[in-house]
């Protein structure tokens, strides 16, 4: 149809691989790939009882057969999260996994200003538990998360504690405890990371305080990396569909020669056999007739 989202080569060789019975189930490497495919009603997911079983739909069979969708079959694109509603949950977050309250507020800016650019960009935009967000970019997607640097700070000692430092400076030849004066706590530096989701590489950015490279101060730069990132991703996936459809190319040619050889040696064991007999009439009909 004039206007329907065509599979890239990547979603048409996974679509052949369930219609084969290859794909039973949601697996790495193609979790993106077949929410596609549903989303665009080519194939469905089992009932409650068999959550991850993939078939195939009529109209994902229509599409192998003709390379298009039926007439009125046209499938429209999932409609994303609103980014009100993903920056509304992110500003109710009330804390951020991997961030001391003391900058919470402040990673909660950061990705808010990250939600505001991709949505800016074209992207859709997920949030997950902890505050981790998901770009999603064409047919790949990197995960968003924001950290902080946890090391040695100094540790609140107890009265008893103090007290022991002063007897130890007083008598320093008295075997006394010696509390330890630090603890690991939060440093107030942050972190960002970008990160392929299903992580596949081992491709990784991140925008760090202690590398003087404030994450709110590079958001564009972020967005650039992670775009990068998809593309890459989706290259991959190309790449990854194309050695497949060779490698399933191939092994019908084997299979087609391997049939072929097969009749060939049962015709040449027919004609064989008959020839045997004729022979053998003849050799032996003298003999039996004397």
């Amino acid at each position: 149809m004039k206007h329907a989202i065509k599979l890239n080569e990547r979603q048409l060789g996974v679509l052949r691989r369930i219609a084969d019975g290859e794909i039973t189930s949601r697996q790495m490497p193609f979790l993106t790939t077949i929410d596609a495919l549903r989303s665009r009603g080519l194939i469905k997911i089992g009932s409650a009882r068999q959550q991850e079983k993939l078939t195939i739909t009529n109209s994902g069979r229509f599409y192998l057969e003709h390379g298009h969708y039926a007439d009125g079959a046209e499938p429209r694109r999932p409609r994303p999260r609103t980014a009100d509603l993903v920056l509304a949950q992110i500003r109710a977050l009330k804390e951020v996994e991997g961030v001391s309250p003391k900058q919470t507020r402040r990673a909660i800016r950061i990705l808010l200003a990250v939600t505001r650019e991709a949505v800016r960009r074209g992207h859709s935009v997920s949030l997950y538990r902890g505050g981790q967000i998901e770009l999603h970019i064409r047919q790949g997607g990197v995960t968003v998360s924001v950290t902080e640097k946890f090391a040695r700070v100094p540790r609140e000692l107890t009265a008893k504690e103090k007290q022991w430092i002063e007897q130890a400076k007083a008598e320093p030849h008295r075997l006394l405890p010696k509390p330890r004066t630090w603890e690991r706590g939060p440093t107030g530096m942050l972190t960002l990371d970008v990160v392929e989701r299903p992580r596949m590489s081992s491709y990784s950015g991140d925008w760090s305080d202690e590398r003087g490279w404030r994450p709110e101060n590079h958001i564009e730069e972020i967005l650039a990396y992670a775009e990068s990132r998809a593309a890459a991703q989706e290259a991959r996936y190309e790449a990854e569909a194309r050695a497949m459809e060779q490698r399933r190319h191939k092994d019908e040619l084997d299979r087609e020669e391997a049939i072929k050889q097969f009749v060939q040696a049962r015709r040449a064991s027919a004609c064989g056999s008959k020839w045997t007999t004729g022979a053998m009439r003849q050799t032996f009909a003298p003999i039996a007739t004397s």
